[in-house]
């Protein structure tokens, strides 16, 4: 599959700069037809690659070129898209409201969903009462793989659907701390490869090295910056970590071709032929195929170099003094490039599914973060470091905290 996605890639790359705008506008000069001839004689390898690859990409699109002119037609702002269903109805309302009402951000937001059974009309009408808010049935988009969905799959298939250029991905269970769209202007990642993605927790887990060894078998040939991950030798090493990714929010420019190529190859690894025995199978989730698949193509990314840390509580433990430097929750903290807390994934409710007027909020009060990779994680979801990892959250956060406990009681019950 890698190496049949590389030679695409290349194909293309070489294809799309020949046979380019520019040289076609001038159809009866000589480089016009040279180019012309040149992109005939692989026109048929590139149709049979990209059947092989991604069958389930007609009817939507004819073919990979039509796909990437489409997306270059869509407006250079940012959109922000969304995944869920019914039982994530009042978590993407939530999300919704926050954004808006919270950090002023007026983009659009897309919401797809798994067909009629997985989000009902009225949950529905609700979402698209929000200004600037549409929902999408994602089976209508790649249906020959997207009427297949499950679990997590549908997260790439969504970022490709959206008409959006410049994507925002956000799990309807994020929540911020601050303007998520200025943040990643900002990010020396997407500045310099006009994507960014946010690392794991550092755990080693043994459960999941068959991952690292998926990665070493589609990337014999690693990136220099795939050499210092330590995922890319936790197969050998137990000081790497057999989580690399979390995929709770991704920006992704898919005007850059590259960054497009990656996201079709990412979806391809969710897709049902490959998900359940290999991807699902060997890590979690959907979260690794979106560097694996930027990896196999040599497109340039780049990690937020914090690990995820942890936004908790205090008094988990029993010993104090372990207790002291120890945040315990299941709030999955991330920071950005300053390390300033950025967003946290997991929501605030003891019960992620409640309606608004049986939320139970988890009193956050300790933000854990892991700069340097070098803390410890104990009881499973607890983060214990040295006294610069754990602090007390601040009035900013704790205002942050409130306005979000009054929008989520506000929220409208279906």
């Amino acid at each position: 599959m890698a190496r049949r996605a590389r030679a695409l890639h290349i194909l293309l790359r070489v294809a799309m700069r020949e046979v380019s705008p520019a040289v076609l506008a001038h159809k009866e000069s000589r480089k016009a037809l040279s180019a012309m001839q040149a992109f005939a004689h692989v026109e048929g390898t590139v149709a049979k690659l990209t059947r092989s690859l991604y069958p389930w990409l007609y009817p939507t699109y004819k073919s990979i070129q039509e796909m990437y002119i489409n997306t270059l037609k869509g407006s250079d702002e940012w959109g922000i898209v969304t995944t869920g269903g019914g039982k994530h109805f009042y978590m993407m309302q939530h999300l919704i409201v926050s954004l808006r009402e919270i950090f002023q951000i007026d983009a659009p937001i897309q919401v797809f969903y798994g067909g009629a059974k997985d989000l009902d009309p009225a949950q529905v009408r609700v979402l698209e009462s929000y200004e600037g808010v549409t929902t999408h049935n994602a089976l209508n988009y790649f249906p020959y793989e997207t009427r297949q969905w499950g679990q997590w799959s549908l997260k790439p298939f969504s970022m490709l659907a959206s008409s959006f250029r410049r994507v925002l991905f956000i799990d309807a269970d994020v929540l911020f701390f601050q303007d998520p769209i200025r943040a990643v202007l900002q990010h020396p990642a997407f500045k310099e490869t006009r994507q960014v993605f946010f690392r794991d927790r550092k755990i080693y887990d043994e459960r999941f090295i068959g991952g690292s060894e998926l990665f070493r078998d589609m990337n014999k040939y690693k990136s220099r910056y795939a050499k210092t991950l330590g995922y890319s030798r936790a197969y050998e090493d137990m000081t790497g970590e057999t989580h690399q990714m979390e995929s709770g929010v991704i920006a992704m420019d898919k005007g850059d071709f590259g960054v497009l190529m990656g996201l079709l190859l990412a979806a391809k690894m969710n897709s049902k032929d490959e998900r359940d025995d290999m991807l699902y199978a060997l890590t979690w989730g959907d979260k690794e195929a979106f560097w694996f698949a930027t990896e196999a193509l040599r497109i340039p990314y780049r990690f937020n170099e914090a690990y995820g840390g942890c936004l908790g509580e205090s008094g988990k433990l029993k010993d104090p003094a372990l207790d002291r430097n120890t945040t315990c929750g299941p709030g999955l903290l991330q920071v950005d490039h300053k390390l300033q807390p950025l967003f946290f994934n997991g929501g605030f409710l003891r019960d992620r599914y409640a309606e608004p007027e049986k939320a139970e909020f988890i009193p956050y009060d300790r933000i854990g973060t892991d700069v340097r990779g070098d803390v410890r994680w104990v009881g499973g979801g607890c983060l214990h470091g040295k006294e610069d990892n754990v602090r007390p959250t601040n009035e900013k956060e704790k205002r942050i905290f409130k306005d979000l406990e009054r929008l989520f009681k506000n929220l409208t019950v279906v």
